[in-house]
């Protein structure tokens, strides 16, 4: 079987109303090259185990599950996906949010081949801001990133986290495990971004390809 270019790692926990949409958002992607999903999921209370495997169980040759026998943390279960990686490129998205643009995987590959000399690429995205979980409307959406530059350095983002998670590709290879120090920090993706960008400049893709749910959960 030919390897896969990208890798898209889900993380996920207690996402049963949100999961599907995830997994099906990344099963449409029209790519050139094959993709891998990893889906870490970290011992859910809710329906997400089930659903997960449902999919893995639909879509053998593409979704590799992992399934935590007990709740590891949010940096665990990355790290897990991470290491059992094959992809060129990594994606990441939580197990909440979901792309909407079916060319976001092959746009950023592309704007990645194109300029070795940026290290993590990312793109504008839609942010929901979640009604009540009884009736999941959305009661605001905004776009990320109005006026942000097509491409900023490490100094920059030391300042503040500007890149939504959904909306990320890195290179893999540079982090290979979570080193040490990340575990005791609350969140995952800045430093993670921080280690990546130590390595390269950061572009920016103007296109609003992703969606990021701001909910109560």
């Amino acid at each position: 079987m030919i390897p896969p270019l990208v890798s898209v790692l889900v993380t996920t926990y207690n996402h049963g109303r949100f999961i599907a949409q995830t997994l099906d958002s990344i099963l449409m992607q029209q790519t050139t090259f094959r993709v891998e999903i990893l889906v870490g999921e970290d011992c859910s209370t809710d329906d997400t185990a089930a659903i997960v495997q449902t999919y893995q169980a639909r879509y053998p040759d593409r979704i590799r599950a992992f399934i935590s026998p007990h709740n590891e943390g949010g940096h665990a279960n990355f790290s897990r996906l991470l290491e059992h990686a094959q992809g060129q490129y990594l994606a990441w998205v939580e197990g909440d949010d979901y792309w909407i643009d079916p060319k976001k995987l092959e746009k950023q590959v592309a704007f990645l081949a194109q300029h070795p000399d940026v290290a993590l690429c990312f793109h504008a995205v839609e942010i929901i801001e979640q009604g009540s979980a009884e009736t999941a409307s959305a009661s605001k959406v905004t776009i990320s990133n109005a006026g942000q530059a097509p491409e900023t350095t490490m100094a920059r983002l030391c300042l503040g986290n500007y890149i939504r998670t959904a909306s990320s590709m890195v290179r893999r290879g540079v982090v290979t495990t979570l080193p040490e120090w990340i575990y005791p920090l609350p969140l995952g993706d800045w430093p993670f971004f921080l280690l990546h960008a130590q390595t390269g400049k950061i572009g920016f893709l103007p296109d609003v390809m992703a969606a990021y749910r701001s909910h109560a959960q």
